[in-house]
């Protein structure tokens, strides 16, 4: 699958309770090498799978810069872990994640991309994001990832777009349950903002 080659995303600022924006992309950075070493993989070769530049890939694992969750979850895709891997705070049998607290990312690399709040469990294999999204703001990132997927519409509107499968729009209570591997993206419509949660499972 051809994939374009995308910059780094801006890095919003750090929620209170959580890491600052340089320890983030440091911890970002070696999960990263330390994945893609253990999977015997080159730099450039990662790169290739994930559609970003090898330039981009180095700095990323030296902690220089960062990345937005689309570029993320195609590191992990490549990588074939799931995404909260390259976040994940350790071995630990309960994580939990105050409501000032958490990871801040921006979902893709457009202009006034949507930012979500991401927490890992343990060892990485589940990971819940929520977004809370202004009209306006960018939520239209394609996604495909090695994991199973459940969406939930705490308020506003949202449109699910799948190419080949179908389009949805889901309201307030609404759930979305599916394969990582359904190619994907989401908007945010109407004149309310849209409050959702989108957690990912998968083997760690």
């Amino acid at each position: 699958m051809s994939r374009s080659v995308v910059p780094s995303a801006a890095q919003p600022p750090a929620a209170p309770g959580g890491p600052s924006d340089g320890d983030l992309n440091s911890a970002i950075g070696a999960a990263v090498r330390a994945r893609r070493e253990s999977a015997g993989l080159s730099m450039r070769a990662l790169a290739a799978e994930a559609g970003v530049s090898q330039p981009f890939l180095s700095q990323l694992e030296r902690g220089l810069v960062a990345a937005s969750i689309a570029t993320l979850h195609r590191l992990a895709t490549a990588l074939a872990v799931p995404p909260g891997a390259l976040l994940s705070p350790g071995p630990t049998e309960v994580v939990v994640v105050r409501s000032d607290e958490g990871v801040r990312i921006p979902v893709g690399e457009e202009a006034r991309a949507a930012v979500g709040r991401v927490v890992v469990g343990p060892d990485g294999r589940m990971s819940l994001t929520e977004y809370r999204v202004a009209p306006g703001e960018r939520l239209d990132s394609w996604f495909e990832t090695d994991t199973d997927i459940t969406l939930h519409v705490i308020s506003g509107h949202l449109e699910v777009e799948m190419p080949g499968v179908g389009d949805w729009r889901l309201g307030p209570g609404d759930t979305m349950l599916h394969s990582g591997r359904l190619r994907r993206r989401w908007r945010q419509v109407g004149s309310e903002p849209t409050h959702l949660v989108v957690v990912a499972a998968g083997p760690g």
